[in-house]
């Protein structure tokens, strides 16, 4: 702090501002801290939001008996205000709130001024430098800082600790202090010197520095440097930086830490050339970095910014299979040919160590078996791309690795049977390969956020050292088993992969931990379960289209016709007449026949011995004798009886064979009377009715999406001399 600055603290005096009242809209009630005395509450001020803050301020200033009111300036309270800035201007003033905290503190000139004098001197204490800390989050302040040449000093000061390796807390505070000042843009990043970026890489050595804000502002410092300095670009993806500086910062399980590791570690893949990605890829999928990402990060819960990073990651790295995957192999490729000849070797444990590059006839019959379209030539297969080169890089990794699970796989599907059941190996594996490129958007930018689609980081990407052949090999076994299934041939090959990607994505979007998890998943999600999942979909998406109001309406307007259509089928019914079992049925007396008359005003019944004939003699019961029907279960039959009761008080009991032709006549008997139908049969029958109808109605509407609510109707036109006679 410069002598002037605290001679003028020593003499300040708190003086308590008197409550004015309010005498406009624009007055405002304010409390006054003094950033000098901490200790003493604020003090009430009323304040005009149209009054121009260098008369609040001298107003202020003379209150509290400070010299020079240019040396101040009003602060936001950091507890009111979110987020930044701290220095009130005449932009941001209108964030002051009634009732609100306000610090009257020395200006930002002042502040840059003393800040930059500090460094210059090459002795700044402590505090100092948090303060600093504080105060680069706001621009007006940083503004004067950088005109001081305070940002020049900053980062002298940050070389020089890192040269004499004399670490102390205030380091943390620096780094963090340049970060911010740089994030304003004032400065452009180009200006940054190699010779700084070197100096922050010790700072992030985590067995001599345990300062977390050193580590994560280091570690911000380069990602910056990565994405907006040609310098550091260069520098940060260079090979002299070695990785194990960035890799070993996670081991602090600090989240902001390897939140800011993963963010760098995606800038440097971004922009690196592909020698020094294939170098980076080759360290990350290294056996001690898996485990300690697996270890510390992988164990505990993960936040939205590390999910985000960990996609970014994942897609990255799969990107790197790109050039594989857009590369076609030449046929007369030898170290393709001598690949090809290792998986028809371990197919059919040949041991031969000759490989000939004119196939033989036993090696055209194997290469058959094994699913190639050209067994005479068989890497014409991977002369396309995509997936060119991947499709058989995988294939080997599968029969080297998987090796009993390869030669059951080749195997099962290698019969030469005539009704080509057998599922083609080579081309199932090149279709895979295709598919999986797809599911996993090989060779696409990660997006901006997460939410987008399906996409997303899946941990068991992080595990092993080839991710993506791993995967392929869980697939392609379920593949087989969905053909089996399917019990497909070969024109049902697409077929089969529609439901393998339906599959697959099924169980990816269940996130699987690990590969064994995925494939207990994959075999979960099997052909039948699918077919499942697929109908209930179908219904729940018909159900969720039949709640829209248009529909709902259309419903409500055929619902009379179709309980019309129940309720005339029920008399139709009765009409054809049924057999009854009595409550007692004798020799004589085993069956009740009953019928309704045509005009439907007559119900005929009477005794049969047999359900095949119809007695002679009939008794007849006019519909409007009937004064009463109900439902009994005193019989020892499991189907209630109907009960009519005629106005002389007897009574006819019917018992139906099947409780369909208990509802049916039932529901009947009440349409005659004017009851209402009620039965569940009549209630399924009519929602089965509607359905169907409503169907029929809307295959004109296939596709459409009705809206809530009608179009509006338009206003009549003013005049109507469009009309012609």
């Amino acid at each position: 702090m410069t002598t002037k600055m605290a001679n003028e603290r020593r003499a300040t005096t708190t003086v308590t501002v008197i409550s004015q009242p309010e005498n406009s809209p624009d007055d405002i009630k304010v409390g006054i801290q003094l950033a000098v005395s901490d200790n003493i509450p604020p003090a009430m001020e009323v304040i005009n939001r149209q009054t121009p803050l260098v008369n609040i301020i001298k107003s202020l200033c003379d209150k509290f008996k400070l010299k020079d009111p240019r040396h101040y300036q009003l602060q936001f309270d950091e507890t009111h205000v979110q987020p930044p800035p701290i220095y009130i201007t005449e932009e941001n003033r209108d964030k002051i709130k009634n009732g609100g905290i306000l610090k009257l503190d020395f200006s930002p000139q002042e502040m840059s001024s003393s800040m930059a004098e500090g460094f210059g001197s090459g002795n700044i204490a402590k505090e100092k430098i948090r303060t600093l800390a504080k105060l680069a989050v706001d621009v007006t302040f940083v503004e004067h800082f950088v005109t001081q040449n305070g940002l020049t000093h900053l980062a002298k000061f940050i070389v020089a600790v890192a040269k004499s390796r004399d670490f102390s807390k205030k380091s943390g505070y620096a780094l963090s202090a340049f970060v911010d000042i740089m994030d304003h843009d004032i400065v452009s990043w180009e200006t940054v010197s190699e010779e700084v970026l070197e100096s922050v890489l010790w700072y992030m050595d985590v067995k001599t520095q345990p300062d977390i804000l050193a580590i994560k502002s280091a570690l911000e410092i380069l990602e910056w440097a990565v994405l907006k300095s040609s310098v550091g670009k260069n520098f940060v993806t260079g090979a002299r930086v070695d990785m194990d500086h960035f890799i070993s910062t996670l081991k602090t399980r600090d989240v902001e830490i390897q939140v800011a590791c993963i963010s760098l570690l995606n800038a440097i893949l971004n922009f690196s050339p592909k020698e020094r990605k294939n170098q980076i890829r080759k360290k990350l999928f290294s056996q001690p970095t898996r485990q300690l990402i697996w270890e510390n990060i992988f164990t505990g819960p993960i936040g939205k910014e590390m999910s985000f990073q960990l996609y970014s990651l994942q897609t990255r790295l799969f990107n790197l299979l790109a050039e594989r995957l857009n590369g076609a192999i030449n046929v007369r490729d030898p170290a393709a040919l001598k690949e090809i000849a290792q998986l028809r070797r371990i197919a059919f444990e040949d041991d031969s160590e000759t490989v000939q590059q004119t196939a033989t006839l036993s090696e055209t019959r194997d290469f058959t078996k094994l699913g190639f379209k050209t067994p005479a030539e068989p890497l014409q297969e991977f002369s396309h791309a995509p997936p060119g080169a991947l499709a058989l890089d995988c294939m080997a990794f599968f029969a080297h690795q998987y090796t009993q699970q390869y030669r059951q796989v080749v195997l099962e599907n290698s019969r030469e049977r005539s009704d080509d059941q057998d599922c083609p190996f080579a081309q199932a594996s090149v279709q895979l390969t295709q598919l999986l490129a797809d599911i996993l958007r090989i060779g696409e930018p990660p997006c901006d956020q997460l939410g987008e689609d399906d996409r997303t980081y899946y941990p068991m990407f992080f595990f092993k050292d080839k991710p993506f052949e791993e995967c392929f090999c869980v697939c392609i076994q379920r593949l087989t088993k969905t053909w089996k299934e399917m019990k497909a041939s070969l024109p049902d090959f697409n077929k089969v992969l529609m439901v393998v990607k339906e599959q697959i994505t099924r169980a990816f979007d269940e996130k699987p931990h690990t590969f064994d998890s995925l494939k207990i998943k994959l075999n979960n999600w099997s052909f039948a379960r699918i077919q499942e999942a697929r109908q209930e979909e179908l219904e729940k998406k018909e159900e969720l289209k039949r709640q829209a109001k248009p529909i709902r309406e259309l419903r409500d307007m055929i619902r009379p016709e179709i309980e019309e259509v129940v309720r005339q089928q029920r008399i139709n019914r009765m009409v054809e007449g049924c057999h009854f079992r009595p409550v007692k049925a004798t020799k004589t007396h085993k069956f009740v026949y009953c019928k309704l008359s045509p005009n439907g005003k007559v119900l005929h019944y009477g005794i049969s011995t047999s359900d095949q004939t119809v007695p002679e003699v009939l008794q007849s019961i006019n519909i409007l004798d009937i004064c009463d029907i109900r439902e009994s279960d005193d019989s020892k039959s499991k189907i209630k009886a109907i009960v009519l009761v005629k106005q002389d008080k007897e009574e006819i009991q019917l018992i139906a064979d099947s409780q369909r032709e208990h509802d049916v006549w039932l529901d009947g008997l009440h349409a005659l009377t004017g009851k209402p139908i009620n039965s569940e049969q009549a209630q399924s029958d009519l929602d089965e009715l509607l359905s169907m109808e409503l169907k029929l109605r809307l295959l004109d509407a296939e596709g459409i999406n009705f809206p809530d609510e009608p179009p509006p109707v338009p206003p009549l036109p003013a005049n109507l001399h469009f009309v012609t006679a």
